[in-house]
């Protein structure tokens, strides 16, 4: 491969990983893909065998903005601190940085700022993950969506690269990817009775499937009386609603991705959404 720079060498695996395998025959095709992210591995473990972690914030700095931009559920900042709490323990006082912002359709966004910023490209976002303010504070322009959910499917594109190691990377290409394949994994990835992007990417996958385990394990995120309280101010309707907290609730996890995520989230957190005078955990 030459020598390549740490940039370069991560714009390599990220590319890597998000595109869909491509051959004469996708079994072959994905069997190719995985030997070059196990060679792309490999090289940067050779250099930095800590791996590398990507976030513009420190803990702190990172755990502050989540509470300036979901200051107007308590809950929520609460939910969602509980889950970058365990997430970036031992991610050396590096974090994503979280900020809100403007469009049309895309509900959140997870864009390492860091390595955007190296190649002199343009900024579309203004941090590490955003969250659309129209999720973020519910009102008539919203979607009927869990800003909760919406919020753990971000942080969890930001998990895949910055939290797992790479035998969990390789796990999940391995045990999911090669034997699923594409049409079979944008069928029991989607998770939502909208219209999604399920079929840009594996990673749309994994975060469907990693946010659907901590929507599940977060007492109140699947009951409907919460999604009636924070979408109150929607357009949304009751079947809407319904439909949507139905699918979610019925849908199993991903075995493989269950595994991968017991090593660094619990089995039940401990913040309840519903309960929004009570903070069962600061931070």
């Amino acid at each position: 491969m030459g020598t390549l720079t740490v940039r370069e060498l991560e714009h390599r695996i990220r590319n890597a990983e998000r595109e869909w395998p491509v051959g004469v025959d996708e079994k072959t095709g994905t069997e190719n893909h995985i030997s070059y992210l196990t060679t792309l591995y490999k090289l940067r473990y050779q250099h930095y065998p800590g791996g590398i972690v990507h976030g513009e914030a420190t803990r702190q700095q990172s755990f502050d903005q989540i509470k300036e931009v979901f200051k107007s559920e308590p809950s929520m900042v609460q939910a969602v601190l509980e889950v970058m709490h365990h997430l970036t323990r031992n991610t050396g006082d590096t974090a994503p940085s979280f900020a809100t912002m403007r469009a049309t359709t895309t509900l959140g966004s997870a864009a390492p700022q860091d390595l955007i910023k190296a190649t002199g490209s343009p900024l579309r976002r203004s941090a590490d993950i955003s969250i659309n303010e129209t999720v973020a504070r519910p009102g008539p322009r919203s979607v009927v969506d869990s800003p909760f959910g919406v919020t753990a499917h971000e942080i969890m594109h930001w998990a895949y690269h910055n939290v797992l190691n790479d035998n969990e990377r390789l796990y999940f290409w391995e045990n999911v990817v090669l034997p699923k394949g594409k049409e079979r994994m944008v069928r029991e990835g989607q998770v939502s009775t909208r219209k999604s992007n399920i079929a840009a990417s594996p990673n749309e996958y994994f975060a469907n499937h990693a946010a659907l385990y901590i929507e599940k394990n977060m007492p109140g995120a699947l009951d409907k009386g919460w999604w009636r309280k924070v979408l109150a101010k929607t357009a949304g309707t009751e079947d809407e609603i319904a439909a949507l907290v139905g699918l979610k609730q019925k849908m199993p996890v991903d075995g493989h991705i269950v595994k991968i995520l017991q090593r660094t989230l619990p089995d039940e957190f401990k913040t309840k959404l519903l309960e929004t005078s009570r903070a069962s955990c600061s931070y």
